[in-house]
């Protein structure tokens, strides 16, 4: 890791090449100062670590600091470009994290590879038997109810040998879904004792799955001056610049996935931002409304209308997002 201090006109006064095991103490000698730092792996862990010396520590997205980095692709050169994004008054800094929302983001990430392991193996099993000529109807239940009763029909034309490696990739399949059902437990479990996210629960469409995820990104809502930044965020829509891709491929995927279209209407109070510039308010909203204090969500005019007329079927967003 390459650090260097530069002064309040930006000229490099300090260079040095710490390993792992030699920040803290390096950075514990310094006076309190402004640390910039790329929002890579390991990031909010330092953001934490250095906070707690008395140091103001700001993370900035990868793709941010790009446009500053001057030369060939190195450590030093990187480093060069975050010290000088870190001081643009106009740059968009990533909030840091705390231990307690990595928690559930790392339930949510262990939860998602399963269900990806469990889609695999189904389609392997699915191809497996179909060239057997057996075919089994879609949906997960038809699929549990097939290869059981293929298990235990003694005349399913499925030699032994094959037979013993069903039960095998069944045994599998199960296995995967007692893991979703203990992370599931445990993820309502973490809802239950967040308050936030069981205000975020009486926003229709929300259970304790997105409820958790959308906190989990979103933190204390205290990086965004307004709900049409979260959107931006989660890529829900675009600018009116903007091809509808372009705002989907700016935001948080996995996080998008799991929203509901009737989830992602304006989340902001009334009175807030509702198009025209003459209607932005002067001061920034601050904190969002399931941390102020509020037990129910003030919904804007426009929402409400959309709420009124609504399908009462929400579908996936995913289907818009490809």
């Amino acid at each position: 890791m390459d650090g260097i201090g530069c002064d309040a006109r930006g000229k490099v006064w300090l260079r040095k090449q710490l390993r792992r095991h030699q920040v803290l103490a390096w950075f514990a000698r310094l006076k309190p100062c402004r640390v910039g730092m790329e929002a890579c792996a390991t990031a909010h862990y330092w953001g934490r670590e250095l906070g707690k010396l008395g140091h103001e520590v700001k993370l900035i997205a990868a793709r941010h600091v790009k446009a500053f980095v001057r030369g060939n692709k190195n450590d030093y050169n990187d480093a060069l470009g975050i010290a000088e994004a870190v001081v643009r008054p106009e740059m968009r800094f990533v909030a840091i994290k705390s231990a307690s929302v990595q928690d559930i983001q790392a339930l949510y990430r262990l939860r998602e590879q399963r269900i990806k392991e469990r889609t695999a193996l189904d389609d392997q099993i699915r191809g497996l038997l179909g060239e057997y000529g057996i075919s089994i109807p879609k949906g997960k239940a038809a699929f549990k109810r097939r290869v059981v009763e293929l298990l235990e029909e003694a005349d399913s034309g499925l030699s032994e040998r094959f037979r013993r490696l069903l039960r095998q990739a069944w045994r599998q399949y199960q296995e995967l879904e007692a893991h979703l059902r203990a992370y599931d437990e445990e993820l309502a479990r973490v809802v239950r004792e967040n308050e936030a996210c069981r205000r975020l629960q009486t926003i229709p469409g929300f259970g304790p799955v997105i409820a958790g995820v959308f906190f989990s990104r979103i933190g204390s809502g205290e990086a965004f001056r307004r709900g049409r930044e979260v959107s931006a965020a989660l890529g829900a829509g675009a600018t009116p610049t903007q091809q509808w891709w372009q705002g989907a491929l700016a935001g948080h995927q996995q996080t998008r996935r799991q929203l509901p279209a009737r989830a992602l209407d304006p989340w902001r109070p009334s009175g807030g931002c509702t198009g025209g510039q003459q209607d932005r308010p002067s001061e920034p909203l601050g904190r969002c409304w399931w941390l102020d204090g509020a037990t129910t969500r003030p919904w804007s005019p426009w929402s409400t209308k959309w709420r009124a007329r609504r399908d009462s079927n929400p579908r996936p967003l995913a289907s818009e997002a490809n």
